[in-house]
């Protein structure tokens, strides 16, 4: 749990042009991540573990993964998202979830 100082920074350091709204998939993925179901990760996949589990079917370490857990955004999205180094994920009544540092590729 965020204190209230923390959780009103990260609202001042995401603007709302930076955040994902989550579908119901991608929201049951986000908590299986973060409830550890989905161990050994840590979170979404990134670009090298994606290819990894689909050409090779396990994870960058060797670990035997069949199911790619990746955040799907459009190439729009990410556009809109104006250099930003970190995005907000939210559920569908826009309740700010955890945050996700971008990475480039």
């Amino acid at each position: 749990m965020l204190t209230d100082d923390v959780s009103e920074q990260l609202k001042k350091d995401i603007p709302a042009t930076c955040t994902v709204a989550l579908s119901q998939r991608q929201l049951c993925d986000l908590e299986m991540l973060l409830n550890n179901a989905l161990h050994p990760l840590n979170g979404f996949m990134n670009e090298a573990e994606y290819y990894s589990v689909l050409e090779n079917i396990s994870l960058n370490n060797g670990l035997f993964w069949t199911m790619p857990i990746t955040l799907d955004v459009s190439k729009e999205q990410i556009d809109s998202f104006a250099g930003a180094n970190k995005i907000g994920l939210s559920d569908k009544e826009g309740f700010t979830r955890p945050t996700r540092d971008i990475e480039s590729y």
